[in-house]
């Protein structure tokens, strides 16, 4: 739990500002990065999970991080992120988005912890 709400604290201090209204993926993904960086969280992009898929950031603490720029398909990410969380390296998952996600998870997935950051809520500024 501790390393989801450090990972968690590092995400959110990025500005809404800096994000912009619509940031592609790849753009979004290196910004993330960089504050993954900044804030000493050691992590690999685009680790796989084998048959489970493609996370976008895996922390050496273990917490998956799956990012979406556009929007998607609730039922889709449903999946996506049921299927990361029964991965055995995922022990916790923050879904990363720059827009409104009605989703049915609380705040565990398949008994893992599980957190939304929305980025263009960041600071009070809803873009």
């Amino acid at each position: 739990m501790k390393a989801m709400a450090t990972t968690s604290k590092a995400l959110k201090q990025m500005s809404a500002a800096k994000i912009g209204r619509s940031p592609s993926e790849f753009w979004l993904h290196s910004l993330i990065a960089d504050q993954l960086l900044a804030s000493g969280i050691v992590f690999t992009h685009e680790q796989s999970l084998g048959d489970h898929g493609v996370i976008d950031f895996h922390t050496s603490d273990f917490v998956g991080i799956e990012v979406k720029s556009r929007p998607t398909n609730s039922t889709l990410i449903i999946q996506q992120i049921e299927r990361y969380a029964q991965h055995r390296d995922i022990h916790s998952l923050i879904l990363v988005t720059v827009y409104s996600v009605n989703h049915v998870f609380g705040s565990e997935v398949n008994g893992k912890p599980f957190e939304i950051i929305n980025l263009s809520q960041l600071n009070g500024v809803s873009l």
